[in-house]
């Protein structure tokens, strides 16, 4: 902890769903995760869209205007930088009087070795082409050269980040989500200092961890939660509330039976998950079973939660998979819907929230 100079904040969410087959059959929309941090895929999800509506017009000229086509899918790559420009905007019209901060910049945070270059540097492109902003692309190591802070002293306001000469108006989070991004204290000190500059954190460290499965529980098992922040309005919370999954925390004194539930059910209903964000690190049958075994009488368990398992209606599709061909193969969609919110940090006062495009996926 620490003093904080930063009071807005901009999220730049992904809320991921699946449709799901009950047992009585009914198909329901269930959400899968909210991503806090590093929402990806804004810049190659409509390349693929591109790419899939020119093979069918390919095929067939006539289907080009066909109205299951939808813009929503090529939105993100305009409208999330959109949004990174106004958060831009916003901090420099917030400068204390006597301050100029025109023409700061948007330093993205990005891991050693990227390999996901090609849904970032878009960003950058657009960002420059169609706002005139510059961005600086640099690891955490990268950052960890003295961060200069601004001062009446230097006519920077006051906790002001400044790197290469050049004031920081947003810092974007396109790493910092795993604990491998943090190898040395060094790199949990830059977080540090990042977070609490007068730059806007996109996200902060709070937004950040409300992306954790523990709190998507919490949602989930405390029906007392979400009304507080829908007061009034309890179709909205029940619309919600319909969309979220079972869950079951671990490392509590009574889940010895969920355990053992899950374990005779060889985990078939459920799906074992780390309760940091990200979905890359799921346990399902066997392996969630064998973790089970493993962890049931350890407290390792606490950073666990069990999920019920989506069952998705699955439809029929070509898809080309590292290099091969599989056609007609059996698939399943999940669709991602993105989300841009400014806000203020102490109050909680919404400056912006928008919609910022749809990502659909299919996969094997």
């Amino acid at each position: 902890t620490g003093p904080s100079h930063d009071d807005l904040v901009l999220t730049l969410t992904r809320n991921d769903f699946m449709l799901h087959r009950t047992k009585a059959g009914t198909i329901t929309p269930v959400q899968v995760e909210m991503n806090m941090i590093s929402a990806s895929f804004s810049n190659l999800g409509p390349r693929a869209f591109e790419l899939h509506r020119y093979l069918r017009h390919a095929v067939d000229a006539d289907d080009v205007d066909a109205p299951h086509y939808t813009t929503a899918c090529l939105d993100p790559a305009t409208k999330v930088p959109t949004a990174m420009a106004d958060a831009v905007r916003a901090y420099e019209e917030a400068a204390p009087a006597g301050v100029t901060t025109t023409g700061s910049v948007i330093l993205m945070v990005v891991q050693q070795g990227e390999r996901n270059t090609l849904d970032q540097r878009p960003f950058e492109w657009c960002l420059w082409r169609d706002h005139g902003i510059r961005v600086l692309r640099r690891t955490l190591a990268e950052c960890a050269v003295p961060l200069a802070e601004g001062s009446a002293r230097n006519g920077r306001r006051p906790g002001a980040l400044v790197i290469d000469g050049y004031e920081v108006a947003l810092v974007y989070f396109r790493a910092g989500y795993t604990p491998t991004d943090y190898p040395t204290d060094l790199h949990w000190d830059v977080r540090y200092q990042l977070d609490r500059s007068a730059a806007i954190c996109c996200p902060n460290v709070m937004n950040q961890l409300s992306g954790l499965k523990a709190v998507q529980a919490a949602y989930s098992l405390d029906k007392s939660v979400l009304p507080r922040f829908l007061p009034g309005d309890p179709s909205a919370v029940a619309a919600m509330q319909r969309t979220f999954a079972t869950f079951h925390a671990l490392g509590t004194p009574d889940d010895a039976a969920i355990i053992d539930a899950a374990l005779a059910d060889k985990c078939a209903s459920w799906v074992l998950k780390p309760c940091r964000e990200g979905g890359g690190n799921n346990l399902y049958k066997d392996d969630a079973v064998a973790a089970l075994q493993r962890l049931r009488h350890s407290p390792e368990r606490a950073q666990y939660i069990l999920m019920s398992r989506i069952v998705p209606p699955a439809h029929r599709n070509d898809i080309l998979r590292n290099g091969v061909v599989h056609r007609d193969a059996e698939c399943v969609s999940e669709l991602g819907l993105y989300e841009a919110t400014l806000s203020h940090g102490r109050t909680g006062d919404v400056v912006f929230s928008r919609s910022t495009g749809a990502l659909l996926r299919t996969k094997l």
